[in-house]
């Protein structure tokens, strides 16, 4: 007995532990207060339970497969192979779940290198750094992106250490935050591009290349006439559309580095 109510034997089969649904329900809460762990369902590896980590890589898996569309307390559950309420005691939500999640991927990976000490060095570090994250996880863009994101501690390191690029210049705190967002918000902005394609192959299975031989060249050949359009017509005979994502990001990043050089070279 585990309330101390009178309990009915039955005549065959086990013993009842509880007198009622309640009772039940009151005791298996007071285990988990207590720190009982919760264990994953009986299809899931017995061995193994249910925490956050467990969960928060649940998600990164289901969002690095499937994109972040289809990001929700049930799928994750499913993947668990657990109930969808049980998560609700380690996350309160998925806008939550979603924060541990850009925490645990940004932590995987940092552009704070000792040994790089030139601004150029530091910032160049930060962009690719920040690159081969959106290639990884460019699930993560829409938060990083935000103008409302909340600072996290792992993207707090980075932001610090990014800003202290620009130490011994002539520049206000504001001045090294907008330097340190211009090249960050280029190579998101290239990441938005990439992240964009990625999604639309996953859903029509056509490689870029593929829709620019296809489709792509034959909805801008209806727009772009050569008498009207010379320089978009030699575009076009050249190279349709983006061919290599990294090629035109190291392009465009190095063109961004040039500017904040000859403003630099004033202070």
């Amino acid at each position: 007995m585990e309330c101390g109510a009178a309990l009915e034997v039955p005549s065959r089969g086990r013993r009842p532990r509880y007198c009622s649904r309640s009772c039940q329900a009151k005791a298996y809460r007071a285990r988990v207060a207590a720190g009982a762990t919760v264990t994953r369902a009986a299809t899931a590896d017995p061995e193994r339970s249910l925490t956050v980590d467990a969960i928060v890589q649940a998600a990164i898996d289901v969002a690095d497969a499937e994109g972040a569309g289809a990001l929700s307390m049930r799928r994750i559950a499913a993947e668990l192979g657990a109930g969808t309420m049980s998560l609700y005691r380690y996350v309160p939500g998925k806008e939550e779940l979603l924060v541990l999640m850009v925490e645990e991927v940004i932590a995987r990976q940092s552009a704070r290198t000792p040994e790089l000490t030139g601004w150029r060095e530091r910032m160049t570090a930060v962009a690719r750094n920040d690159w081969e994250l959106y290639q990884k996880y460019p699930w993560v863009l829409p938060f990083v992106t935000s103008p409302r994101t909340v600072l996290l501690q792992n993207m707090s390191e980075e932001v610090e250490w990014s800003l202290a690029s620009f130490e011994g210049f002539d520049l206000t705190p504001v001045e090294k935050f907008q330097l340190v967002m211009t090249v960050t918000n280029y190579t998101s902005g290239v990441g938005l591009l990439m992240a964009n394609d990625r999604e639309q192959r996953l859903n029509s299975g056509v490689e870029l290349a593929d829709w620019w031989e296809g489709p792509g060249r034959e909805i801008a050949s209806e727009v772009v006439v050569s008498e009207r359009h010379p320089q978009l017509s030699a575009l076009m005979a050249a190279q349709p559309g983006i061919a290599d994502f990294d090629q035109a990001f190291e392009f465009g990043l190095a063109r961004v580095l040039d500017g904040i050089e000859l403003l630099l070279d004033g202070r």
